[in-house]
């Protein structure tokens, strides 16, 4: 398996702009303000495990792809 230097928010950002969302367009769908996207895209703030399945869900990707764990399920 290929090793990846992509973050768990390189590949929350890279997911959301696939989409063409901004931030604020993504936390509208997402159910959570314009800031806690931010955080998580620069790595501050590490999602719960509920919140985690809110954004793999939202976006349309798997948790192994989102965490880096997998290259396959991302966008």
């Amino acid at each position: 398996m290929k090793q990846t230097e992509e973050t768990f928010g390189d590949r929350l950002r890279q997911a959301r702009e696939a989409r063409g969302w901004t931030q604020d367009e993504f936390a509208e769908h997402a159910g959570m303000s314009r800031p806690h996207v931010s955080r998580y895209e620069c790595g501050s703030v590490i999602p719960s495990v509920k919140s985690l399945v809110k954004l793999c869900s939202e976006l349309g990707v798997t948790a192994d792809w989102l965490l880096g764990l997998s290259e396959e399920g991302g966008p």
